[in-house]
């Protein structure tokens, strides 16, 4: 259904602001069920559903997705089944990490600043693309970088950063 169909059946965004493409095709997802928050999901969540099938790890994605691009978040957040890692807990996971080989730095229950976010926009009428760095501390203060590639990058691409030497 097209977000102007459920505009005309009283669905409205949380900001209170219009849906910009009332033609775009919307999904509702409901994850915490009735009384809990509801979305709608646009073309991207089965983008990202290719990779994980997991309807809540789509919305996971796709809210970090849209703080990159400068949303505020959700306007109100919800009673879920979930508590951060205390510090302890948080030392531990990175101490059994680094002993199965896959985390290299201090077991200190902090955040490595080395922890980079990427967004990448492709522009279908020029067929270019750009790859926005950003780093994980504080990825609102906007791209660390921005590297320009000249052809389409597809949706629901993949890449992993590797030192130069492991190549």
């Amino acid at each position: 259904m097209t977000l102007s169909k459920w505009q005309s059946l009283g669905l409205e965004r949380a900001n209170g602001k219009a849906f910009r493409n009332g033609g775009d095709k919307a999904v509702l997802k409901i994850p915490d069920g009735r009384g809990g928050p509801a979305f709608l999901m646009l073309k991207n969540l089965s983008v990202i559903k290719r990779y994980n099938n997991a309807d809540k790890y789509a919305l996971a994605v796709g809210l970090v997705a849209d703080e990159i691009a400068g949303s505020n978040g959700l306007v109100r957040d919800w009673k879920r089944p979930f508590t951060k890692l205390t510090f302890a807990e948080k030392q531990e996971l990175q101490q059994r990490l680094s002993e199965n080989g896959y985390y290299d730095g201090k077991a200190d229950g902090k955040a490595d600043g080395d922890v980079w976010g990427f967004r990448c926009l492709s522009d279908r009428t020029t067929n270019a693309s750009l790859l926005g760095i950003f780093g994980a501390q504080d990825m609102k203060a906007g791209p660390l970088a921005v590297i320009e590639i000249p052809q389409r990058v597809p949706f629901g691409f993949h890449g992993l950063w590797v030192d130069e030497s492991d190549l």
